[in-house]
């Protein structure tokens, strides 16, 4: 439920948010105290809270952190990662 004044309702459109929210490639392990202090906070407010931990639990925020912005673009890239990972993984 991102703020009207988000960076997502900013940036993608009503398709894209409905699209992308609840894909695999939008989606992050983090605790569940993690998860509920971040909430809905923009990407920027997100990646910067990751860093405040000393010990990351989940590999993938690592690979999140590479990405300078949250768009369309690295939602399909991340998206195409993931799945050949899961299919590489599963075979």
């Amino acid at each position: 439920n991102p703020k009207k004044d988000s960076f997502w309702r900013q940036h993608f459109n009503e398709e894209d948010i409905e699209e992308w929210t609840h894909k695999i490639a939008n989606l992050v392990l983090l605790s569940r105290i993690k998860n509920s202090q971040l909430n809905n906070k923009d990407f920027e407010a997100k990646k910067e809270r990751y860093f405040q931990s000393s010990i990351n639990v989940f590999p993938n925020i690592n690979s999140v952190m590479q990405f300078q912005s949250w768009n369309v673009d690295v939602l399909r890239l991340r998206q195409e990662k993931i799945i050949i990972q899961l299919m590489n993984h599963f075979k």
